[in-house]
């Protein structure tokens, strides 16, 4: 990140954009759509709709971008998950329980393509699976990209993440 840019995918993100201006209360409930441009839908108990900024998602929902789709989910302490193009991802946990770190989670699959989550302005909980990876995640920022062969790269750019694979025994990834 340089100058208030980060570079990802040949696309150039401003990262106060999306995140600097957030307000929330201590502990969003639900996951809202923050921002989003391009087509990005969400298919929901077999109906498909298009994905407008403030609309809230709820448990089980598929998110579909496009080549062109881009989306921000805003949740949690003022947590972030930025989906980029080509991305299909599902909400499976908004359990609002103690688990793991004995704190509230959410729990997302990515199915393929990318996402940048953001969670250093306070206590952001996120357990996101990527086939059979998952990563256990608190106050920090990543990138992961799964591609459609099934195969994950994550990048930590801040804080530690714990990463729990089949292809390793659990370990902690710092930045």
């Amino acid at each position: 990140i340089a100058f208030g840019y980060k570079v990802f995918m040949n696309k150039k993100i401003e990262i106060n954009e999306y995140w600097s201006s957030l307000k929330s209360s201590p502990w969003e409930k639900e996951i809202h759509a923050y921002y989003t441009t391009g087509k990005v839908i969400v298919l929901r108990n077999d109906e498909y709709f298009l994905v407008k900024k403030n609309d809230t998602f709820k448990l089980n929902d598929k998110i579909f971008t496009g080549k062109d789709g881009y989306l921000v989910l805003k949740f949690g302490y003022q947590s972030q998950l930025k989906i980029f193009e080509n991305s299909n991802l599902e909400i499976t946990n908004l359990l609002l329980q103690k688990q793991d770190y004995g704190d509230r989670y959410f729990t997302f699959n990515l199915k393929l393509g990318s996402v940048f989550f953001n969670g250093r302005k306070g206590k952001g909980q996120i357990k996101l699976l990527s086939g059979p990876s998952k990563v256990l995640v608190t106050g920090t920022q990543f990138i992961l990209n799964r591609n459609n062969t099934g195969n994950s790269k994550l990048a930590v750019l801040y804080g530690s993440i714990d990463l729990d694979s089949n292809a390793s025994p659990k370990t902690t990834v710092k930045a």
